[in-house]
């Protein structure tokens, strides 16, 4: 990059570019930098694998939650072990959010297996 900026700077100089016009590559430059230094975002990751099927699925964390918000789905109600469970789209999110790493982990007597985790 500093290479580039030379040549900016350069380009300005010789009166090819005004100093605002060089002062603004020179902007988009860094940022596009920082942009490319940015930490990539979450996956939200399934396996499945049963005998010679295997469904191995890897959707950005942002898309997951872009599909949430599209979908018709508010909440939703069931009962687990005996209990009444509501869960609303929003809680789902954030619970999301805040997870990383394995979140189910099932082996099955039969072999399978079925793993969800946050990377």
């Amino acid at each position: 990059m500093e290479e580039n900026i030379k040549k900016v700077l350069k380009m300005i100089e010789d009166g090819k570019l005004t100093a605002e016009e060089g002062s603004r590559l020179i902007l988009a430059m860094r940022e596009g930098a920082a942009k490319q230094d940015k930490k990539p975002g979450k996956y939200f990751r399934v396996l499945i694998e049963d005998g010679e099927d295997r469904v191995n699925v890897k959707l950005p964390l942002f898309l997951v939650k872009w599909l949430g918000k599209i979908s018709p789905w508010e909440s939703t109600h069931f009962e687990l072990n005996g209990k009444n469970v509501d869960i609303s789209y929003a809680e789902l999110m954030k619970a999301i959010d805040a997870a990383e790493g394995e979140l189910v982990d099932i082996h099955s007597e039969d072999g399978a297996i079925v793993k969800v985790w946050i990377e």
